[in-house]
């Protein structure tokens, strides 16, 4: 008997197509879409329920939600019974092939996908295949790439959580996925999600090691553990890959990891809708090319916050001259009162951008230069303590670099 196979939503055919937004509108009209939903928005000690985020337990418990959801859209309409049906996943790394912002499934008024809160312009992919690729072959620790036990201190997320998977719910998405008292009522939540345990699997697939905790219960999901949940195939899905996502891109045995501090001597960098900019960084080290680069940082926030981060030649000293061109990506710390145990309640906060490709692309051909990294914070719209989306006060919020670090692997690619 063959293994169900998750595929992207973009390659359905219509009647695929039709037969998951028939089971998804029966979820609905029974009422199991809420209760499904509200396992991952809602937390609570009785019962048990609420999201895992910002610990390795953010993939599986993730996963153990979406199996939960597809073993429940499998038998959503007891007249059609469908065994097979699967969640397609929403490859948010690539362009729509509809021009749009999403694929065409999420668009359609009547559609039980849609959701009018999305935001819808402009055309764009939340990040690209190459950066993908090199969070999943370039990080083989599972600390690294997942995040590490709950509770424990410093960097308290893995590379595929943070920041493409808050910045995609913050900003790219927003509406009701921008919160996680409310993200998974939005029907893009799931074939998200989806994507981002294809990579989980993926990893799998090519470093072949397991969670750290592997009797740790996932809570919503009584007598379920996460060694309960590290074998898709056993769950009842299985997705496809080529050879050529399954390659190393390079002798990790052979590595060297090094570590840059940019935090300012004379103490916290304070960002009030400026930008701040870190020491001087003098080009890239030697020793073997740069093989992947994060940007890690300790930030104190009162509030929700997008940081953007720059890398560009010292010699540009003009705000306003940080153009695209420079752009490394952003960071996301969500503050929901809502959603309480969701990793951020204020205070300090340890967060990191890994910016392998955009840090290759602008240091290529360009050793010596004297770089800088600058720092832009914009904040979004703040939650109550509902969820629901409200406007700050004018008083402009700051928030404070406490430290900043650059980490580099060093080495030769294959």
């Amino acid at each position: 008997m063959n293994t169900p196979v998750r595929r992207d939503i973009e390659d359905l055919t219509p009647a695929e197509l039709a037969s998951y937004e028939h089971a998804v509108k029966c979820l609905h009209d029974s009422g199991e879409y809420g209760r499904l939903a509200r396992i991952h928005n809602v937390v609570s000690e009785n019962p048990p329920s609420g999201g895992e985020h910002h610990s390795e337990l953010f993939l599986p418990w993730h996963r153990s939600l979406l199996h939960q959801f597809e073993q429940a859209l499998r038998i959503a309409d007891p007249r059609r019974p469908a065994p097979d049906l699967t969640i397609p996943y929403w490859d948010w790394s690539r362009f729509p092939r509809g021009g749009k912002r999403y694929p065409d499934p999420f668009l359609r008024e009547d559609s039980p996908l849609f959701d009018e809160l999305r935001k819808q312009e402009p055309p764009a992919r939340g990040t690209t295949p190459d950066e993908i690729t090199t969070l999943v072959t370039l990080y083989p620790s599972w600390e690294d790439f997942a995040g590490p036990p709950k509770g424990s201190s410093g960097l308290p997320h893995g590379v595929i959580e943070a920041p493409r998977h808050d910045a995609m719910h913050a900003d790219f998405v927003r509406g009701t996925m921008k919160f996680p008292s409310t993200a998974a009522n939005d029907p893009l939540f799931w074939s998200f999600h989806s994507f981002l345990d294809k990579q989980f699997a993926r990893w799998q697939r090519i470093h072949g090691t397991a969670p750290q905790c592997l009797d740790c219960e996932l809570r919503g999901f009584p007598g379920t553990t996460v060694g309960d949940v590290v074998d898709v195939e056993a769950l009842g899905y299985g997705y496809e890959f080529t050879p050529e996502e399954l390659e190393l891109r390079a002798d990790l045995s052979r590595a060297r990891r090094e570590m840059l501090d940019l935090t300012r001597s004379a103490g916290p960098i304070g960002l009030d809708h400026g930008v701040a900019r870190s020491t001087w960084w003098g080009g890239e080290p030697g020793g073997g090319e740069l093989l992947r680069a994060r940007l890690i940082a300790e930030l104190e926030t009162p509030e929700s916050v997008l940081i953007h981060a720059y890398l560009h030649p010292a010699s540009i000293g003009d705000d306003r001259r940080l153009s695209p061109e420079f752009s490394v990506g952003q960071f996301a710390v969500w503050i929901d009162p809502a959603h309480h145990g969701h990793g951020h309640d204020g205070g300090a906060v340890v967060t990191s951008l890994p910016m392998t490709v955009a840090a290759q692309r602008l240091l290529q051909g360009r050793d010596g230069q004297e770089w800088c990294v600058s720092l832009r914070a914009s904040f979004p719209l703040a939650s109550d303590e509902h969820g629901t989306a409200v406007r700050r006060s004018a008083t402009h919020a700051t928030v404070s670099i406490r430290a900043l670090q650059i980490e580099l692997l060093m080495g030769e690619p294959r």
